[in-house]
């Protein structure tokens, strides 16, 4: 008995564990835990962008398709709200609706912070969809930050449809300065 001790001993030893592992049935192979992964599965739309916590936060919530969120939500518990948007417009493509969204949100309640993004959208020849955005949003901007963007876009590469959209705005400046605007 004392030698089976031993042999058991010697053998537990040179396995490197004193612990027991479970049985395995017979004719069945050992099964491997599965590996935990590290973090949540990257989205697909993200590409190689790291957004910081506040843009993953903002993209999550503007990328739900119904009900469309409300930008006062989307803000809530964001630390820097209009970098966020700026983050998300600038590395977000798909789905569309999403930097459109960001854009939209960040006129709305920022329209200060928003000026110098809305003047480089309408400047850019690559960024109709995002010109005519801030030119249907025009009417709802305050009149001197309004009047920056529309001579900027009157100036720019989509000048034919800023002429067109703002001439169907309900400021009368605005729609001053579309009218003076060389053809």
């Amino acid at each position: 008995m004392r030698i089976t001790c031993i042999a058991l001993a010697l053998t537990l030893a040179a396995c490197g564990s004193g612990e027991k592992e479970a049985p395995v049935p017979d004719g069945e192979p050992a099964v491997e835990p599965a590996p935990v992964p590290d973090a949540e599965p990257k989205d697909p739309n993200m590409g190689d962008w790291e957004p910081t916590e506040d843009e993953k936060k903002v993209y999550d919530r503007l990328k739900v398709r119904k009900p469309e969120p409300r930008c006062p939500d989307v803000e809530t518990g964001i630390t820097d709200a209009v970098g966020a948007f700026r983050g998300v417009i600038t590395h977000i493509t798909a789905p569309p609706w999403v930097p459109m969204r960001a854009a939209t949100c960040m006129l709305n309640a920022h329209a200060k912070e928003a000026e110098a993004d809305a003047l480089k959208w309408v400047a850019d020849p690559e960024q109709a969809g995002l010109t005519t955005l801030v030119l249907g949003r025009l009417d709802t901007l305050p009149l001197d930050i309004a009047k920056n963007i529309a001579t900027a876009a009157l100036d720019g590469p989509h000048k034919e449809l800023a002429k067109t959209r703002i001439l169907r705005l309900r400021t009368k400046e605005l729609k001053a300065l579309a009218e003076a605007a060389p053809e």
